[in-house]
Formats: C-alpha cells, sequence, structure tokens
C-alpha cells in the first residue's frame, strides 16, 4: 500500500514513502499471556476518604468515572486496604475487629472501602475485588508466631569474584548501610541482637531495607560511611572501626558461627575490605560474606509485634467471610504478604492451607508486594519449596512501571509459571512530592505502563495507586491519582487526563483476554510500545499504541494473519494534549492490513469493539472555602459513622453513644497500638478536618480522656497544615505542632503545654502549667487565634480557666491557615460540640 492518510486534529498528512515507518505482524496464532486487568489501589491510608462525604448527583458521577464500563476509566480491578486503625499513608483506614473480642453489628459498614467496592461492583458486576493489609490492629501482633520469619541467613563461604552477593558496598541507601550488589542488605531482624543476621534488600537504588529498627540515631560513624547526621533510616546501621565490623544499634561486633553472620559482645573477628572486588573477608577463616553455604536452623519465632501469626489468618478469613455474608462481596485475591514489607514463608503455607479449609479454595493469593522496581523477593524460595509454589497464586510487586527502572523478570521467575502483576503502580513520579494527576506528563507516564509492563515487565494486571486523589491536600503525596475530587463541602472535581489514557486500555478490553505475542507487542523502533489483546470467544480485538517520547512522527502497517473473523475496518480512537479520547474517523482494513500515522506523545486505541464514550456529567465548576462557622454536635449520625469532613491521621474516631445516650465522637481503636507499615512513629492517635482556606479562627470543643492512666491525654489542634512538610504526617501523624499550627496538650494528671509554630517556622513551647482535670471528666477547650498585620495571636483556655491570652506565636514569617486536629494517647477519647468560627 501507498497512500496517505488525512486524520483531522491530530496527523499531518504524510505519505508513507518519506515517513519514519515500522510494519507490526499481528498472528491471531500466536496467543500470549492471559490479560488481568487494569485497577485502582485504594488503599495506603485515607485516599478515598473525602469522596465519601460528597453529595449526590456529583459523588454518584464520580463512582461513575471511575467504574461504569465505557464511561470513564472502567476500572477492572479495585484493591482495597484491609484496615487496621493506623496511619499507613495519608492516614488511616477503620479495622473490622478493633479488638479480639469486637463482634460489633456495625463492624463491616466501618470506614468507606466496604463502601467504595459496593459502589464499583453496583457500576459493574465484573470488577475484581481485591485486598491487602498495610498493618494490623495491635491484639493481632501480640499472639505467637506460627514459624519463623522465613529471610534469608546472611553466611560467609569462599570467595568467588564473579558472585555478586559477595560485592558488597556501605551507603547504599544511607551512611552505614551495607549491601551486595545483589542489592540485599544485612539486617538485624525486629532488633534483637541474639538473632543471626538476615539477607534481605531493596530492589531498586533508593528504596531501604526492610528492617524493623525504627528509628535510630547512628552516631560515631567512621571509615567515611558517616556524618554522625542519621534519623530514622529503617534499617540496620553497620560502621567499620580499624579491622572490626560493628552494627551500630548496640555497638556488637559482626562475627560468625557456623557459617552464618551474628552479632555478639566480647572478642571481635577481623575483617578486611577491597573496594575493587568488593569483598568483605574474614582474616582468621579467609572466607568472604555473602554466598552459598549451609546454615544453621532458622531463628526461633518471635513472639510479639509481628503480623505472621494464627490471629491474622483468622483475621482474614473473618474479613473475606464477612465482606460476603454483610455485603454480599466476593473477594477474588488477597495479599498474603505485609505492604513493602517482611514476608513469612511458613505463614504463607499455612494461610493457604487455612484459607482453603475455611471454604475458601476460588481465593487467590498474591505474594508478596515487594517493593519497588520489579523484583519478587519470595522466588528464591518457591524454587525450593513446592508447598510454597503451591501457596502462591499469583506474584505481585510495586513500582514496576517504566519510571521506576521496570525490566524484564529473571529466566527463574517467569519459569514459576505465574502470573506476574504490578500491584501498585505510582504514577507522576518522582515521589513523594509526585507530579500531579492534572500534569499531561503524568498521564503520558500512564499511558507508558499500561502498555509495557506487559512488553517489557510480563506482567498481565496493573494497579494504580491511587484511582481518585481524594485526600486533603495538607498531606502526602498531593495529586496521586486518576482523578481529584477534595472539596466535597463544594461538590468540585476534576475528570484528568489520566483517566482517558487508562480508558484507551480499559473500555476496548476486559480481563481474560489474551495478549498477542510475536511481535503484536513490542516496544517501537523510533519511540513508544504497541500492544494487541484478543478476546477468544468473540474475536473482537484492540490494538493499543503510545508514542511517549518518540521525537517524530511514525507510520505503522499492521499485517494480519489467521483472522478468523473477516473484519473491513478499525475504530480508531486518539488522545494528544489538549484533545484526549476523541473519536475519529474508522480505519478501512485492505488486503489483511491498515496503516495509520501516529504523532509523537500520542495514545492510539484500534478496535473492532464498540459502545465506547466519553461520559460527561455536570461538574460544578466554582470553588468555596471550607465551610464556617461549623457546629458539630454529632447528632445526626448512626453508631460507628464516619463524621463529614473528619479524616483520621492514626487510630479510628467514629460516632459513637455514650453511656448518657450522647452521640460523640470517640477515638474507637484498640490501646495496643496497631502495627503499620508506615506511622510507626506515631506517639498518638489524631484525626484532622478542614483546609487552608480556614484562618483566624476559634475552635471549640469538649474533650475526655477515658483511662484509668495518669499518663493519658487528650490535645487539640489549630490552624495546622500551611507550610508544614507533608512527609512529616507520613511517619509520625500529628501530635504537637510541626511548622504550623498551634497544639494544646492535656495531661490527666492536671499538666498543660501549648505548643505552636513561631518565626521561621519553629515549634516551641509557648507556656504549660498545671490544671486541676482529670481521666474521664468533660473539658471544654478553647484555642483562638487572631491575625493582625501579619502577626499572629494565641489565647487558649480550658473551662474557665484561661491558660494564655493573646501571646504573640508568629510574626511576619508563617501564614498561619490550616486545619483542626483532635487527639489523644494511645487509649479511647471522646469529643462533643466542636465549633469553628471567625476570630475578628
Amino acid at each position: 500500500m501507498n497512500y496517505s492518510l488525512w486524520l483531522c486534529g491530530f496527523c499531518m498528512a504524510m505519505s508513507v514513502t518519506t515517513a519514519r515507518s515500522e510494519t507490526v505482524n499481528v498472528d491471531f496464532n500466536k496467543l500470549g499471556k492471559r490479560f488481568d486487568g487494569v485497577g485502582g489501589v485504594s488503599g495506603g491510608g485515607g485516599g478515598t476518604r473525602l469522596l465519601y462525604d460528597y453529595e449526590d448527583p456529583q459523588r454518584s458521577d464520580i463512582l461513575d468515572f471511575l467504574f461504569k464500563p465505557n464511561f470513564g476509566a472502567a476500572l477492572h480491578i479495585l484493591k482495597v486496604e484491609i484496615g487496621c486503625d493506623g496511619d499507613t499513608t495519608q492516614g488511616a483506614e477503620q479495622s473490622f475487629k478493633r479488638t479480639a473480642d469486637d463482634n460489633a453489628s456495625t463492624r463491616f459498614d466501618r470506614g468507606y472501602e466496604n463502601w467504595f467496592m459496593v459502589e464499583a461492583k453496583q457500576r459493574n458486576p465484573n470488577v475484581k475485588l481485591s485486598g491487602l493489609e498495610w498493618g494490623v490492629p495491635g491484639w493481632v501482633t501480640q499472639n505467637l508466631s506460627l514459624h519463623s520469619d522465613g529471610l534469608t541467613p546472611a553466611v560467609v563461604s569462599k570467595c568467588d569474584n564473579n558472585n555478586p552477593s559477595q560485592q558488597w558496598t556501605f551507603n547504599y541507601k544511607a551512611p552505614g548501610q551495607l549491601c551486595n550488589n545483589d542489592r540485599k542488605c544485612l539486617n538485624v531482624p525486629n532488633c534483637d541482637q541474639s538473632k543471626p543476621i538476615i539477607l534481605f534488600g531493596p530492589s531498586a537504588p533508593g528504596e531501604s531495607c526492610v528492617g524493623d529498627c525504627g528509628c535510630t540515631k547512628v552516631s560515631g560513624l567512621k571509615c567515611g560511611v558517616g556524618n554522625n547526621t542519621l534519623d530514622c533510616y529503617k534499617n540496620a546501621q553497620f560502621y567499620a572501626n580499624n579491622s572490626y565490623l560493628y552494627n551500630a544499634i548496640g555497638n556488637k561486633c559482626v562475627t560468625t558461627s557456623n557459617n552464618m553472620l551474628v552479632l555478639q559482645d566480647g572478642e571481635c573477628e577481623e575483617w578486611s575490605y577491597d573496594a575493587t572486588s568488593g569483598h568483605i573477608t574474614n582474616v582468621k577463616s579467609g572466607q568472604c560474606m555473602g554466598g552459598s553455604s549451609t546454615p544453621s536452623p532458622p531463628p526461633p519465632p518471635p513472639t510479639h509485634n509481628t503480623p505472621f501469626t494464627q490471629a491474622n489468618i483468622d483475621y482474614l478469613i473473618e474479613w473475606v467471610q464477612g465482606l460476603k455474608t454483610y455485603k454480599n462481596l466476593t473477594i477474588d485475591t488477597i495479599g498474603v504478604g505485609y505492604n513493602e514489607g517482611a514476608f513469612n514463608t511458613e505463614w504463607i503455607k499455612e494461610a493457604k492451607k487455612q484459607f482453603v479449609s475455611a471454604g475458601l479454595s476460588d481465593l487467590k493469593t498474591i505474594g508478596t508486594d515487594d517493593c519497588c522496581g520489579g523484583q519478587y523477593h519470595v522466588v528464591p524460595q518457591m524454587i525450593q519449596d513446592k508447598e510454597l509454589r503451591d501457596a502462591i497464586d499469583i506474584l505481585g510487586g510495586h513500582c514496576t512501571g517504566v519510571q521506576n527502572g521496570q525490566h524484564n523478570p529473571d529466566n527463574t521467575t517467569l519459569s514459576l509459571g505465574k502470573p506476574l502483576w504490578n500491584t501498585e503502580q505510582h504514577f507522576g513520579l518522582p515521589d513523594p512530592s509526585p507530579g500531579t494527576c492534572y500534569d499531561w506528563k503524568t498521564a503520558l507516564q500512564l499511558a507508558q505502563t499500561l502498555n509495557q509492563q506487559y512488553v517489557v515487565s510480563n506482567q498481565t494486571a496493573v494497579l494504580m495507586w491511587t484511582p481518585i486523589y481524594s485526600w486533603y491536600d495538607w498531606l502526602p503525596y498531593k495529586g496521586k491519582g486518576l482523578m481529584a475530587a477534595l472539596r466535597p463541602w463544594d461538590g468540585t472535581y476534576n475528570v484528568t487526563d489520566t483517566i482517558w489514557v487508562t480508558a484507551h486500555t480499559t473500555q476496548f478490553t476486559s480481563p481474560g483476554w489474551m495478549y498477542l505475542d510475536n511481535n503484536a507487542c513490542k516496544m517501537l523502533q523510533n519511540g513508544g510500545s504497541v500492544v494487541t489483546l484478543v478476546d477468544e470467544m468473540s474475536k473482537h480485538f484492540s490494538i493499543i499504541i503510545e508514542t511517549v517520547n518518540a521525537n517524530n512522527q511514525q507510520t505503522l502497517t499492521f499485517n494480519f494473519n489467521n483472522m478468523e473473523t473477516p473484519v473491513t475496518k478499525l475504530n480508531y480512537w486518539v488522545t494528544i494534549e489538549g484533545s484526549v479520547f476523541q473519536q475519529k474517523e474508522a480505519l478501512p482494513i485492505v488486503n489483511n492490513m491498515v496503516q495509520l500515522s501516529v504523532m509523537p506523545n500520542s495514545v492510539v486505541t484500534l478496535t473492532t469493539t464498540t459502545g465506547q464514550q466519553k461520559g460527561t456529567a455536570v461538574i460544578p465548576t466554582v470553588q468555596s472555602p471550607f465551610p464556617l462557622p461549623l457546629n458539630e454536635n454529632f447528632e445526626q449520625y448512626n453508631e460507628d459513622a464516619l463524621a463529614r469532613f473528619f479524616s483520621d491521621l492514626h487510630g479510628a474516631f467514629a460516632v459513637h453513644i455514650d453511656t448518657d445516650g450522647n452521640k460523640v465522637l470517640r477515638q474507637q481503636a484498640d490501646t495496643i497500638p496497631p502495627l503499620c507499615t508506615h506511622g510507626s512513629g506515631a506517639s498518638a492517635y489524631s484525626v484532622g478536618l478542614g483546609d487552608c482556606s480556614m484562618s483566624n479562627y476559634t475552635v471549640s470543643v469538649a474533650v475526655k480522656a477515658e483511662s484509668v492512666n495518669s499518663d493519658a491525654f487528650v490535645f487539640v489542634g489549630s490552624h495546622v497544615g500551611t507550610s508544614a512538610n507533608p512527609e512529616s504526617f507520613y511517619h509520625s501523624p500529628y501530635l504537637k505542632c510541626r511548622s504550623s499550627g498551634v497544639s494544646l496538650l492535656l495531661g490527666m494528671s492536671g499538666t498543660w503545654e501549648l505548643t505552636a509554630a513561631g518565626q521561621k517556622g519553629s515549634c516551641a513551647t509557648v507556656g504549660k502549667g498545671n490544671g486541676t482535670w482529670a481521666n474521664n471528666e468533660w473539658l471544654t477547650v478553647v484555642i483562638k487565634v487572631v491575625i493582625v498585620n501579619n502577626n499572629t495571636y494565641v489565647t487558649a483556655s480550658v473551662g474557665n480557666n484561661v491558660l494564655v491570652q493573646d501571646v504573640q506565636v508568629d510574626s511576619n514569617n508563617n501564614e498561619y491557615c490550616g486545619a483542626v486536629i483532635l487527639g489523644s494517647g494511645f487509649h479511647h477519647a471522646s469529643y462533643d460540640n466542636l465549633t469553628i468560627s471567625a476570630s475578628i
């Protein structure tokens, strides 16, 4: 064929004899892997919270854009967090079982994830549902774990210059971290110095090791491996002193026992390091750190602070069965790792057996939600253990897309024959301050991922984090979603280009279709990629093309072979910047061939299917400030309901009917704090509402600590969130002021402390003293912030007792604005009669 195509609004007329051209051979007999779908991940804490508070018709319209077939993103899969009552990124998700004996009739109505799944299913009964733990309630961790931790011991063995596991580098993630070229790092499991050091590592440079030593100040580092300024690296830290190797936590020597690395006091063994070979050699034995050996039996099981318990297996089974009983929801897949954390192979095997025994044989397991870059850390154990291979149905990894250095899985991984899924893909990188869903560049990154997940990474499903940006913008990861809806008070929202880039795949395919291999799915020579999928039943097929980062127009010729059903034309949909998801005139198929010209940085779908549309709705456009004055007495809500606009940061704040028959907002999480992949630095439970449209206001609220302990406390924060670093909430939800705001903490021993952000964002104590209050007593707290001529003044009182009056806390350096925060220690507390009104 030698002709030109004129594609109005998309491609210039171009002669195929002069254009950059490429042929794509589509052979319908060359079936590849099963396509499992495109989905969204509502989890990692608080991501969908504000959507729940929208009113109809806006809320229903937004849900249509996410799930309704042939309308918007038309997501095939919804993965949700199994809530733990703890901070797991932008806040906390509520648990259905807060204590071991929690059998409340409302437990499957808590939070919003179950509601979200029900709404998705109402729009598309074929949506697949998945669950994963980002954390577990504290009571779950107190049971004995089933078996050993299942991680690989670190060993010494005969030196081998070709063995990357013996090629070591200091300072891989942070000064003092010791990792080999297999990207496995030395770690001290659960900070237990009596256990052998284990190997567990990141999958890409810059990802921290999985250790449990939390925030540990590392000081005295020598030999160029430290600067005395390290805080809060979540991995073991090592440093060299003369010829000895120490663990910085506990200052114990790294020595050997039965060819395994251990930590001990007493006489240290000498080691030598060769920077050229990367070898760390034991001077006495001549063996090198790393490699393979016959280690001693695995260490004894930890007894506390682990998710790998029998109680957690029971917890997961009850969650799956309860959703079916109370919500008629079938969970199709469930994670058996611990979100981006360690895993336990013995626990995985036991969980699978008990799932089957409980009648959940159709429940597919995903192992092990590793982060990040495409590694599946459980594969070596699966190769050696048939029971483990049978226990894991799908291999899932996080952030394996093109922006994360995607690569082909190795032959060992492919030999298992398991479906490979991208179980959490971020887009709009880099984290933690990503490009937002409003950016065209973000949409292009998504287009690459949707195609190249299969072409490069052999993955058959990709789940995007998140389906919707619906949390307050003073929390982490602002703008991270397929669309944005974070203003329920005025009903405004944004259907962004990322929705329509997703639609180029989801509206033209379904889970169960098959990829075609043998050139029909490939990288394009002049930039971009193409995938072809076919429905074996109907014989419909779709071709998705992306030309991200291409420099020139390309002419693509598709040759069709072994096409069972004659096709005369292909429906044609195009997205370019400024003109998204537009249907063009169908392209004719002549002599089993079709040809088209494609612009750089565009997305194209060719298909035999019909019925697609670019859905529309009446979207409010007028934004208004957060509604003040606000008066909330919680009487309008049912037991265990979420109160409108309140977003849990850490803990579980829900409406409760107290012993007097009064409805209050109560912190319901257990006194044993949850174990979470994030929020590990939290020292209090807290909830927030409002945004930076709020300023110059007074907050008044009745508070009550419910505890028998004298160290119990409650606190109220005001004007929080203006220039505060959102990452400060990521690992340590709010307690005292950060770079903005005021916080009054009342200790139930009769003490108080008022902290406030001052000049240049510093946080300082404004005042402190003693009072006459105690546990289980209602106290009315008032914080008044007045801003005059860029100067900020605070007055605070408890009951009739004025604690500070018109104290200046800021001068010209901070703009005081933001949310109200309510919180407590790790115990129950209640709040009532909240009012927020203008101070002047």
